[in-house]
């Protein structure tokens, strides 16, 4: 059922999740210029950063409506956790999402001989897209923007009952 709660915690995940998309740009484009694989550059396999900023925009809309907005309701610290918890449900939906597509993009193009090479390809791509977030910007804006969407739903379910 929607709710004034839903909502918020949607448009605000969003928010966060483009917004921390667009923070990841610079970072992708250094790690790319050190030769670091990313999900930017894995031999023939490209990602427009534009697309990551909105993919990542739309995976923060679903996981602000599903994850966030049920769990308001039982105060503003129990809202922070939710907005953190929720942020991390985010990251982790987003660098499997991503490591997916990749591995898809991968075995299409015969990189892979066997479905255990897959899997470990997988993994592989989780654990290079992950080392991007070691970036001291990203992880900041990514906490305080969860404790925040989380105390903004909160005030937006006390407000509009």
């Amino acid at each position: 059922m929607p709710t004034a709660a839903k909502f918020v915690a949607a448009l605000s995940f969003a928010l966060l999740g483009f917004l921390a998309g667009e923070m990841l740009k610079p970072h992708v484009a250094l790690a790319t210029w050190l030769g670091v694989p990313s999900m930017i550059s894995d031999g023939s396999i490209k990602i427009s950063l534009e697309t990551l900023s909105i993919f990542i925009g739309g995976l923060g809309l679903l996981t602000g409506w599903f994850v966030l907005g049920p769990r308001v309701g039982q105060g503003m610290l129990a809202a922070a956790l939710a907005g953190i918890s929720a942020m991390v449900t985010m990251v982790v939906g987003a660098l499997m999402s991503l490591a997916a597509y990749q591995t898809i993009q991968a075995a299409l193009r015969k990189k892979f001989d066997t479905i255990s090479e897959s899997m470990v390809g997988y993994f592989q791509y989780v654990v290079d897209d992950a080392s991007l977030l070691n970036a001291p910007d990203v992880l900041v804006t990514l906490f305080v923007g969860g404790i925040l969407a989380g105390l903004l739903c909160e005030w937006a379910n006390r407000r509009w009952r």
